[in-house]
């Protein structure tokens, strides 16, 4: 899970993202480079939002060996890690 949020945050920072707190459920004003690279900073990113409601709602509702959300994209919707690049996600948002 760490791996994949610090590629959100590159991915965010890259892209220069204005309203990255959209994945929290706080609102921050912050720049994303401010934040730094630290464990807080890392539930700053998210507040109990994009990872934690994911994998809590996954583990109520479906039977899986891991969680995270390679797994969880595989299983459910048939995604492989493999074929999938950073390039084609803009096109999901």
């Amino acid at each position: 899970m760490p791996t994949q949020l610090s590629i959100l945050v590159a991915r965010l920072e890259k892209l220069k993202i204005a309203q990255w707190s959209r994945t929290s459920r706080l609102k921050r004003s912050l720049a994303i480079k401010q934040l730094g690279r630290s464990k807080s900073a890392h539930w700053e990113l998210t507040a109990g939002r994009l990872v934690v409601d994911s994998r809590s709602s996954a583990m109520e509702l479906v039977k899986s060996r891991s969680y995270d959300l390679d797994e969880l994209g595989s299983n459910l919707l048939g995604i492989n890690a493999a074929s999938r690049t950073v390039d084609s996600a803009e096109s999901f948002l």
